[in-house]
């Protein structure tokens, strides 16, 4: 069996799957890896012609279906996210408002997507207003907590770090910079975030857990998923800048490519 009878294989068995079961899932995780698995196939295949003959769009449909069960999760005071949600009945009863920060703010590289690919603004509108939430509710330092309240918006643990839990609400913050030419918000914010990280979280070569709202240090340990982090100088900064403007650039000549 060749790549493209296994291709063909795994799209057989995608078009089987049904999500909505009763079944209690993880919104972030749902949509970082099964959302994010089935845009990503989905933008492979229609990019190579070597497999896309044929293809009737499938990865697509079944990645829509998913998010319009994730949705409601997002209809909160403040539209941060409840954590887990029932793929068949919702929000489950008693559900509490406690969730992560990453669990919060890490949806807009693939709500945004979804809504470029369907021309459906629903998904990148509520993607874009849970992390403006987090955004705002950061502290006075510029530091964020590991849990917040989505129904108040205000900490529950006051401890502010780089590692789990955090991590990948700073992650998209760039990424989304850099796969959206026209996001300069969450560029903004990222390197905001990233001089305040380097004020009150970085001791010597290590980033220590602090409390949000005075910086003083809580604990010394450093994370396992804290190692994505770029280090600190000011070199380092600019380096960041310039790979965010390099891809800028290769954006501008693609859109010029396509127009040739």
């Amino acid at each position: 069996m060749n790549e493209y009878e296994i291709f063909l294989k795994i799209i057989k068995l995608i078009k089987e799957v049904d999500f909505e079961i009763d079944v209690n899932v993880s919104v972030f995780e749902t949509s970082i890896r099964v959302l994010g698995g089935l845009l990503s196939s989905h933008l492979i295949v229609v990019g190579n012609p070597n497999i896309s003959k044929g293809y009737d769009g499938i990865l697509l449909l079944k990645a829509v279906i998913l998010a319009d069960l994730l949705l409601p999760a997002f209809d909160t005071p403040t539209g941060l996210p409840y954590g887990t949600i029932n793929l068949l009945h919702g929000v489950p009863k008693g559900e509490t408002p406690v969730t992560c920060t990453a669990c919060a703010g890490t949806f807009h590289i693939e709500w945004a997507w979804l809504s470029l690919l369907t021309g459906d603004s629903k998904y990148e509108h509520a993607s874009r207003k849970s992390m403006r939430a987090l955004w705002n509710s950061r502290s006075n330092i510029g530091l964020f907590g590991s849990h917040i309240n989505i129904e108040t918006g205000e900490w529950v643990y006051r401890e502010c770090s780089i590692g789990g839990g955090v991590d990948s609400y700073y992650e998209y913050l760039l990424k989304t910079y850099v796969a959206f030419s026209d996001e300069v918000e969450f560029g903004e914010m990222f390197l905001e975030s990233y001089k305040a990280i380097k004020k009150y979280l970085r001791r010597g070569g290590l980033h220590y857990d602090v409390d949000v709202n005075t910086g003083s240090v809580l604990l010394t340990n450093m994370h396992s998923l804290g190692a994505f982090w770029p280090g600190g100088s000011e070199f380092e900064i600019k380096v960041i800048k310039k790979e965010i403007n390099q891809a800028l650039f290769m954006d501008c000549v693609d859109g010029l490519l396509r127009l040739a």
